[in-house]
């Protein structure tokens, strides 16, 4: 059975936004972009098994899910037995593929915009713990 990894070799890098990792599923921790190989010791903390979250729908009650999972609702949302299969409630930390594809996740997701700000003079004072915004000249 293939199982999902991440490879954090920044070459790999899927987020436009800069964001590290490529998920892939495999039979062996080998990324299929890089083919850095998860096995050997030295890249050991590059390509990684992760846990897969899949999308537990929410219910009429805010907060409680319906305790199904989005892919396929035969299956509960509780941990599997390995503790490789989990769930959740939150669109954006999803990973299941296949929760992505059904239209209840695409409902609920809203998708992390990234605004880049105009540059502006940052005061910052450690004595206080604080920073802001420098005062405006004039």
């Amino acid at each position: 059975m293939a199982t999902l990894y991440r490879c954090l070799n920044p070459k790999c890098a899927d987020d436009p936004s800069g964001k590290l990792g490529h998920d892939f599923t495999a039979d062996v921790p080998v990324c299929d972009k890089c083919g850095v190989d998860g096995r050997d010791p030295r890249f050991a903390r590059v390509v990684h098994r992760l846990v897969v979250l899949h999308y537990d729908p929410p219910s009429p009650v805010e907060g409680i899910g319906l305790g199904h999972r989005a892919c396929d609702p035969s299956k509960t949302s509780r941990a599997s037995s390995d503790g490789m299969q989990m769930a959740t409630g939150d669109p954006e930390s999803v990973n299941c593929a296949k929760c992505r594809e059904t239209g209840v996740w695409k409902e609920n997701h809203r998708r992390t915009e990234v605004f880049e700000a105009a540059d502006f003079e940052v005061i910052i004072d450690p004595a206080k713990k604080t920073f802001g915004p420098a005062p405006k000249a004039g």
